[in-house]
This record gives C-alpha cells, sequence and structure tokens, in this order.
C-alpha cells in the first residue's frame, strides 16, 4: 500500500493502473482515488479492495472508463455509484 499511495501523491496526471492479482487494499486505493482525478482505466482484480475504496474512485475519478472488481469484495452498493458518478464507464 505504501508504493501505491505513493505513486498516487507523485502522479496526478495518472490515467491507468493494473495492480490485478496482487495485496492491494482499500488505502492505496482510495489514496489513488483522491490524488489520480485523471484516471481512466483502474483493473484491481483478485485484490483485497471493497465498495469502500471503489465508491471513492466513483466520486473522485469522473473520467473512469474501464474497470475490473472480479473477484473482489465489492458489491453492488459501490457498482451503483460508479455507474452514476462515471458516465464515460464503458467497460
Amino acid at each position: 500500500d505504501k508504493s501505491i499511495t505513493a505513486v498516487a501523491q507523485g502522479c496526478p496526471r495518472l490515467q491507468h493502473l493494473h495492480l490485478s492479482n496482487t495485496n492491494v487494499t482499500d488505502v492505496s486505493i482510495a489514496a489513488v482515488a483522491q490524488g489520480c482525478p485523471q484516471l481512466q482505466k483502474l483493473y484491481v482484480n483478485g485484490t483485497y479492495v471493497t465498495d469502500a475504496s471503489i465508491t471513492a474512485v466513483a466520486q473522485c475519478c469522473p473520467l473512469l472508463r474501464h474497470l475490473n472488481v472480479n473477484a473482489t469484495d465489492v458489491t453492488d452498493n459501490s457498482i451503483t455509484a460508479v455507474a452514476r458518478h462515471c458516465p464515460q464507464l464503458q467497460h
């Protein structure tokens, strides 16, 4: 989580982030949401993320186009927030 949080703080123009099958948690994904508002692609399938961080992504990253949360604890609650706040979502 420390390294991803550092990337989030230092790369505000980050657009693509692939963290599939890693030990990433809500802590770092929430930092990405806050620090990378231009994020367009986020792949966190097979990680420890939950609704908390995905809802933060939905609220802070309106340009999001691709999101993969397969094999996580994400529920319809945060997916609904993504659908509401990310009108460019394609996948």
